[in-house]
């Protein structure tokens, strides 16, 4: 879009003129948030990362801290649900 910002006040968008002001302005915000979003896959893992296991879950440890990140009742049930192992 800000290779093309110059055609947007054309689209039949409300506002559109507007729109094409506000990405000029903030162009390097709108770049900036699109590198922070990027995820990078090619990150070289640690030599003992094959020793990383996933351990039991503490579920007395667990509520407290779904309390203290105020998660809520959905996102309590999908950790509470995950398996032992």
């Amino acid at each position: 879009m800000l290779e093309r910002v110059a055609e947007i006040p054309y689209l039949r968008i409300r506002g559109s003129g507007q729109h094409a002001e506000r990405l000029k302005e903030h162009r390097e915000i709108a770049l900036l948030s699109r590198q922070l979003a990027t995820v990078i896959c090619d990150v070289p893992l640690p030599d003992d990362f094959a020793l990383a296991t996933r351990k039991n879950v503490q579920r007395d440890l667990l509520i407290p801290l779904c309390e203290k990140l105020r998660f809520g009742p959905m996102t309590r049930r999908r950790l509470l649900e995950l398996p032992l192992q």
